[in-house]
Order: structure tokens, then sequence, then C-alpha cells
């Protein structure tokens, strides 16, 4: 779509903790998660950086911890920045070996 740069966010949750699911909600946010695992690849490949803030032990509807949540996320973009900071500056990612190829992109994750 033209875009020079693609930061991606994964949210790695799972919504169903051991004690299994409350209701039905809990079963259909457990499906989501599962297909948003199994087509993390796909979106992956067109992303220049991903970031992966820590949602352990956050549920779904756990909206009175937001606060935590963003913090999680502030984590994971400091994290990265390094890694963001050396891929903008490169005016020639290849000849800086941070491409394999000329062709290819770049692919960050933080965690």
């Amino acid at each position: 779509m033209g875009a020079d740069y693609v930061i991606g966010v994964y949210l790695n949750a799972h919504w169903v903790q051991l004690r299994g699911p409350r209701h039905l909600f809990d079963v259909i946010g457990q499906c989501f998660s599962i297909a948003q695992a199994r087509m993390s690849a796909q979106w992956r490949k067109d992303t220049d950086l991903v970031l992966e803030p820590d949602v352990d032990g956050f549920t779904y509807d756990g909206f009175d911890r937001s606060s935590e949540l963003i913090a999680s996320g502030e984590r994971a973009m400091r994290a990265a920045l390094p890694a963001l900071k050396k891929f903008l500056e490169a005016k020639s990612p290849a000849a800086h070996g941070l491409l394999a190829k000329a062709d290819a992109k770049p692919h960050m994750t933080a965690a």
C-alpha cells in the first residue's frame, strides 16, 4: 500500500487458562487465538519489525489492566529501538549486512 516501513504487533495470547473456558466467548476467543498463531507467518513476512509485548496473565476482557498492557507495549518498543534505529540509519541495508540478499527484507523481533 506504499508504506516505506512496516511495524507489526503480535499479541501471543492464550485466552483460556488451565481451568478451561468459562463460557462461549472463551471458546470463541481461544479459536481466534489459535487462528492468529497459525496465520502470523503470513503477515510477518511483510514486516520490517515485529513487536511482541508480554501479555501473559492478561485476559481479553481485562480492561481494568489497560495501563499495564500499554506499559508492556512500551517496554517492547523500547527494547526494539536499537534495532529499529540501526535499520533506519542504514543507507544501504544490504551493504551493512542487515540483509542476506539485496531484495530481501530484514526481520527484527523484540521481546
